[in-house]
């Protein structure tokens, strides 16, 4: 079983309510050119990292 993630799990200022939504917001910021998910995914990442920092 693949793995889900959660965005509270790495930012708690964001909070999804209603995940339909949140889709639908990405799949206009692609429609419109504007969806950065590299950048995001980088965002995660690294925010990921500071918090196993010692």
């Amino acid at each position: 079983m693949g793995k889900s993630l959660k965005v509270n799990d790495y930012c708690s200022i964001i909070s999804v309510i209603k995940p339909g939504g949140y889709l639908r917001g990405m799949t206009r910021a692609f429609q419109q050119g504007q969806l950065n998910l590299m950048g995001s995914l980088i965002g995660l990442s690294e925010r990921k990292r500071q918090d196993q920092a010692p």
